[in-house]
């Protein structure tokens, strides 16, 4: 059930909002200072990276059983080493070698999907091709969200809102 984790959960992303409406002045005088457009590619990258991370440290007080299990967890992210990402213990925190490898794949075809989304309208790219190539490729985009949805099912007293 809920506790003092979802509060904390909460709290932070209020947090960086706020820190965000304080400091977009600041951001806005520092990059026009340093003549870098807000819209570079890098510039949009480091914030994206930047943004991630901290929703990624904020969903560990959301899964967290406590305040003291969460500030674990971030203790223990501190101590990973470089050598650590290619010496096989990553495996042995629950993911078996496909399903990691599945992840990594999932990861990329993401950073592709938005690359691309970026660059080309899909919906125009679409609209311009035979009705036919249109439902095949949305008839292979509807399988692939079944089998990757039945891949790996999930138990339901497993599923994170159980507990709700």
């Amino acid at each position: 059930g809920a506790n003092w984790t979802f509060l904390a959960w909460g709290a932070l992303h209020g947090l960086y909002q706020i820190i965000g409406k304080l400091t977009a002045r600041l951001r806005s005088r520092l990059y026009e200072k340093l003549k870098i457009r807000q819209d570079a590619a890098f510039i949009r990258l480091c914030k994206t990276v930047l943004i991630f991370g901290l929703v990624c440290l904020a969903w560990i007080f959301f899964r967290a059983d406590s305040i003291e299990d969460a500030f674990l967890v971030i203790r223990k992210l501190m101590q990973i080493r470089p050598y650590q990402l290619r010496n096989g213990s990553l495996l042995k925190l629950g993911l078996d070698k496909a399903n990691f490898s599945l992840s990594l794949l999932v990861i990329g075809l993401l950073l592709l999907v938005d690359y691309g989304r970026q660059r080309v309208q899909l919906y125009r790219l679409l609209e311009r091709r035979k009705l036919i190539v249109r439902w095949l490729l949305y008839l292979i985009l509807f399988f692939s969200l079944i089998l990757l949805g039945y891949y790996g099912g999930i138990d339901e007293a497993a599923f994170i809102y159980f507990q709700f």
